[in-house]
């Protein structure tokens, strides 16, 4: 089901999930159109396949309801996201970011990393990061097998729980 998100998420350069009756989606819709940008929108409630991409959009997103969630620019970084087992959105100067590139290393994982501050649209792909992970800086965004994991603290907290290495196998970042 995420790779429905993924597909729904990249339709457009700004898509909105949400629901018919949310004042909150509603109050999103309208600043974008106020601020005339136009978005497509995905009302949860009208899709058959709803309640599914509601659980996938609450695993990306981190919180449930996850409605509203918002995608801006979110084709690239689905994209670059789904390269690779492990990828992983940072900067070079950034010190959460070198500890969970760390981590992989030391766990034997082979992972990729886009360092925004050296990508001409680093810019973007970071204002999209804020929407799926929730705060600014969105940095480090850990993304496995295509699937947002979240920043150092989700990272962390996986890899404590013991939940880490299984999640690894099952992309294919982990043989052992």
């Amino acid at each position: 089901m995420a790779d429905r998100v993924a597909k729904l998420a990249s339709q457009r350069a700004v898509v909105i999930f949400g629901v018919s009756n949310c004042c909150m989606c509603h109050v999103v819709k309208t600043l974008f159109t106020e601020m005339g940008v136009s978005w497509m929108a995905h009302e949860l409630d009208k899709d058959p396949h709803g309640k599914d991409v509601e659980r996938a959009l609450a695993g990306i997103v981190g919180r449930s309801p996850p409605v509203p969630a918002v995608f801006i620019g979110g084709r690239r970084v689905m994209k670059l996201a789904s390269q690779r087992a492990v990828v992983i959105f940072g900067a070079s100067n950034c010190f959460m970011c070198h500890a969970v590139k760390t981590l992989f290393t030391e766990l034997g994982v082979s992972w990729t990393v886009h360092e925004l501050d050296k990508d001409p649209r680093g810019k973007d792909v970071e204002r999209a990061l804020v929407g799926m992970v929730g705060r600014s800086p969105p940095i480090p965004a850990v993304f496995i097998g295509g699937r947002l994991v979240g920043t150092t603290d989700q990272v962390m907290t996986l890899h404590v729980g013991g939940q880490l290495v299984p999640l690894l196998r099952q992309a294919g970042a982990l043989w052992l």
